[in-house]
């Protein structure tokens, strides 16, 4: 009976009592079965849609007034903390920084201020520029609401006279 194994099948000659050796046809591969026939999906016929070129001017405004924006280019390097002047639009009365960086803290501007310096630490690997005209976050208008800070207390505190020694 002729051996067989994986691969090859191994057949006698007719010359000689030697065996030879013969690639065995494979299978097709599992991966041809794991996978289902496709079917072609028909899709709907674009439609043309006009396209606004020139946005309303009352959005535009109020987009530029509600971002902030850097003033002057900043190069900070790993580690290292330095000011930012950041601007808006319409700086009249306080407003809120919501900052879009990780490096740029949330903050309050000021009334009458026309550019808000804020420090900013670089706490990556990495190297940060800032550049003219760069958006950083936007402006927020709300209006601020101060209230009296928590009385607290330590556990170190003493609240009652001390007592005699015992």
């Amino acid at each position: 009976m002729p051996m067989q194994s994986a691969c090859t099948q191994t057949t006698p000659t007719s010359k000689s009592k030697s065996t030879q050796t013969t690639p065995v046809e494979q299978q097709k591969s599992a991966k041809s079965k794991r996978h289902p026939k496709r079917h072609r999906v028909e899709r709907a016929p674009l439609v043309d849609k006009s396209i606004v070129t020139n946005p309303a001017p009352q959005s535009l405004e109020r987009r530029k007034s509600n971002t902030a924006v850097v003033v002057s280019k900043v190069y900070i390097k790993p580690g290292e903390t330095k000011p930012i002047s950041l601007t808006g639009e319409h700086l009249q009365k306080e407003q809120i920084l919501w900052s879009t960086c990780e490096m740029i803290p949330h903050a309050v501007c000021g009334v009458n201020q026309t550019t808000v310096t804020l420090p900013v630490t670089n706490s990556t690997k990495a190297r940060k520029v800032f550049r003219v005209g760069e958006t950083v976050g936007e402006w927020d208008q709300s209006l601020l609401v101060e209230k009296a800070p928590l009385a607290c207390t330590t556990m170190l505190e003493r609240i009652s006279a001390p007592t005699a020694d015992r």
